[in-house]
């Protein structure tokens, strides 16, 4: 008689999440010299004006940024910590700086649920 055992170790099929609550997908690009410029916002109204300019339709937002896939420059625009602190996102935000659209799942999930336009 012959016993067998299959040992699965590190065998999960999905990624953990972080503080954001976002599982790291794939990288887009990766740039490891950059030029970032941070723009604080200073409260709410700042925050929507700035979203609506650059991220027009995206819902739920705590931060956001301008990748240019060809260039090394980034603008990162992050809520001024006095109105509401949430470094987590800062480091989201310059995650996509570095490799780009790297939850592309997860943005086409939030767009099937209208959260999004799909395009962005």
């Amino acid at each position: 008689m012959t016993i067998s055992t299959l040992l699965l170790v590190g065998c999960d099929p999905s990624p953990k999440k972080g503080a954001d609550d976002y599982a790291f997908e794939s990288k887009e690009f990766e740039k490891t010299q950059l030029a970032i410029d941070f723009i604080v916002l200073k409260d709410q109204k700042e925050f929507d004006q700035a979203a609506r300019m650059y991220a027009p339709g995206v819902e739920g937002l705590e931060a956001f940024s301008v990748i240019q896939p060809d260039t090394t420059y980034c603008k990162v625009f992050i809520k001024d910590p006095k109105w509401k602190y949430v470094p987590e996102f800062i480091g989201h935000e310059v995650a996509h700086c570095i490799w780009g659209r790297w939850h592309p799942k997860r943005d086409a999930k939030d767009a099937s649920q209208g959260y999004r336009p799909k395009d962005i």
